[in-house]
């Protein structure tokens, strides 16, 4: 082999290394080829869009999206309904309605898609556009050391002081649940 050879060790090594980085990096296309393979064959099965999310760094758009799945009810046996909400851009968008009428659902699927969507993966959706979120939050439960409320609380606080070190367009927070019982 003659790139064993002295004068040729440093290039050969460099070469070897890029191979090696050109491998790891055919590897990763093909497992993202698998994942999206898997997207398609769900969208087909259960009958909902799947689009590719447009993603900006403007500022201006917030999270636009229309006909977004509930992904998080998929394997749950039941009608995944698909919703719209206004363009999200830094205001607050309060859900309302009776138990189980899909408030959680609702907002826990537009981080998840978020978070596909940021991760180059498409969408359960007819289309989704997006602003890149440098911070994502969710405070969903009350699990924790100490009451209910001081659990509650303690998770906003946190979640606060994260999210005020950015631009307010670059942040979206889901908060589930506000102002329920002693709180």
């Amino acid at each position: 082999n003659l790139y064993h050879l002295k004068e040729n060790v440093f290039s050969y090594k460099h070469l070897l290394n890029q191979r090696m980085a050109l491998k790891q990096s055919l590897q990763q296309l093909s497992d993202l080829n698998r994942v999206i393979e898997i997207f398609i064959k769900k969208s087909e099965e259960l009958s909902i869009p799947l689009c590719v999310p447009e993603i900006r760094d403007s500022g201006k758009i917030g999270v636009s999206f229309n006909g977004l799945a509930p992904i998080n009810m998929m394997g749950q046996n039941k009608k995944m309904i698909p919703f719209d909400l206004p363009t999200i851009n830094g205001q607050m968008i309060c859900l309302t309605g009776r138990h189980g009428g899909g408030k959680s659902v609702t907002g826990k699927s537009v981080i998840e898609n978020i978070y596909l969507a940021q991760s180059g993966l498409p969408v359960f959706a007819k289309s989704f556009s997006l602003d890149v979120k440098t911070v994502l939050g969710s405070v969903t439960n009350d699990e924790g050391e100490g009451s209910t409320a001081t659990v509650f609380v303690n998770k906003v606080k946190n979640l606060l002081e994260e999210i005020h070190k950015v631009p307010k367009e670059q942040s979206l927070v889901f908060i589930d649940e506000i102002g329920k019982g002693t709180q």
